[in-house]
């Protein structure tokens, strides 16, 4: 009788197989609470960051509002914070999890006013991954959004987009913006231009951004950039100026008379030398203004005078040929001023300013901040400015829906006429040359609402 050896294989093989499966089933178990957890916390990435953005625009939003008192700054009452931390936490944020600093202390935008930098730290709970760790996992979003008012770096911008010689240079003078470029929307073949031996246009720190061609008659001086889409008018959010109630009367004044002397005295004028009259004008609503002839002193109060500085013409127009028109040069008013004109459908009621002395800034507050003229946005009347070697004029001309005409009668003193020209066309004529000096501190602001970083 045989007798055969009891085998122990299957019975050790399915030991293994038990380990083996305990130990696949502890990996999977890990898979499954990686992927579970890890779809879970990139879903609160997502919201993380999505609270972080919305709490940086609103906060940068407070910034943009109060810009024109604060410029940028969240002091003293801090309320850009506030709505920072409580967008945060009508999101599902605790203020315990979200950090607010404006300035913001990181990234590419440190210390710089207008920026706002929220960052939210939020402690994920465990779901499967329990089994490996009770700690939370701290999902991490930041986000940088601003809030201000600034200068576009555009010496002239012409809003007109199929004008022929949009830009059209005349005279043997030489245009100069400076640091700054000129646009020109137009996309017709001969944008810009000018007529007889043709005119120079020379940009210095900027470039010529060109939707259309160039007369083979202008000379252009710095790169060229042709553009495929036209810039949009940078100040059509500016409300218009409101009409005054009451206006008011421009009434000249011998030079002799005591209410002038203040005046000449700060000009370094004599009475005697003075051969017209004396206006002092208050800023405010004017429906009829004299022409100003040679000999006549123009003072105009500045923005502390009243009315934010602005000279609301009405239908009036201001026209001087050889006068002296000077913004307060005693120091009793200061702040600056912008004429705001409305030609009421009067095609003489232009702004012209012609030869003499004039020195103008515009206003250093409030909305209308770097403006110094301002015409009606369909009112399609000239703004001309013809210098002779005494105009020293900053700001921004904003003539939307009429042409700029600019005339530069002296070849050896630099007029400076303006920093920066909106408009629908520019005309520039005689033999002279004049500089548009784009400054930032001189310019109109535009709106800078948006997420950074």
């Amino acid at each position: 009788m045989l007798h055969t050896k009891p085998s122990h294989r299957s019975t050790f093989r399915g030991g293994k197989i038990i380990a083996l499966v305990a130990l696949m089933l502890i990996g999977l178990l890990g898979m499954v609470a990686i992927t579970a957890d890890g779809g879970l916390m990139l879903d609160q990435r997502r919201r993380v960051q999505a609270a972080a953005d919305a709490a940086a625009l609103a906060a940068a939003e407070d910034l943009y509002k109060n810009y024109p008192t604060r410029q940028g700054v969240d002091t003293p009452t801090g309320t850009a914070s506030a709505v920072a931390f409580s967008t945060a936490a009508a999101m599902g944020y605790p203020a315990a999890e979200v950090t607010v600093n404006i300035p913001p202390k990181n990234g590419d935008h440190v210390g710089a006013a207008g920026y706002a930098e929220v960052i939210i730290t939020h402690p994920q709970s465990r779901t499967f991954s329990s089994l490996f760790g009770s700690s939370t996992m701290p999902i991490k979003a930041r986000a940088v959004a601003r809030g201000r008012w600034t200068s576009a770096k555009d010496g002239i911008i012409l809003l007109n987009l199929t004008a022929s010689e949009s830009l059209k240079a005349n005279g043997g003078g030489t245009i100069y913006v400076n640091g700054a470029d000129i646009i020109v929307n137009s996309n017709d073949p001969s944008s810009v231009g000018s007529d007889g031996t043709g005119s120079t246009i020379q940009v210095t720190n900027g470039s010529f951004d060109l939707s259309g061609g160039v007369k083979s008659n202008t000379t252009l001086l710095g790169p060229i950039v042709q553009q495929p889409n036209p810039t949009p008018d940078p100040l059509a959010y500016i409300p218009e100026p409101t009409l005054p109630g009451t206006a008011l009367t421009a009434k000249g004044v011998q030079p002799t008379n005591g209410s002038a002397a203040p005046y000449l005295l700060a000009l370094g004028l004599d009475a005697k030398s003075v051969n017209g009259k004396v206006y002092i004008l208050d800023p405010g609503r004017y429906d009829n203004l004299p022409n100003f002839s040679n000999g006549d002193v123009v003072i105009l109060k500045q923005a502390s005078a009243g009315n934010n500085g602005i000279y609301y013409l009405n239908g009036s127009g201001f026209t001087s040929t050889g006068a002296t028109i000077v913004q307060d040069p005693t120091g009793g008013t200061s702040g600056g001023l912008m004429f705001y004109n409305d030609p009421l459908g009067k095609t003489s009621a232009g702004i012209s300013m012609t030869g003499g002395i004039v020195k103008i800034s515009p206003p250093t507050s409030g909305i209308y901040y770097g403006i110094s003229m301002f015409q009606e946005r369909s009112a399609n009347v000239a703004l001309s400015i013809t210098g002779q070697g005494g105009t020293q004029v900053s700001g921004t001309f904003y003539v939307a829906g009429g042409p700029i005409q600019i005339t530069g009668s002296s070849a050896t003193t630099l007029d400076v006429i303006g920093s920066q020209y909106i408009s629908d066309t520019l005309q520039s004529g005689g033999n002279g040359n004049y500089a548009v000096n784009w400054q930032v501190d001189t310019t109109a602001r535009i709106r800078q609402l948006n997420l950074v970083e």
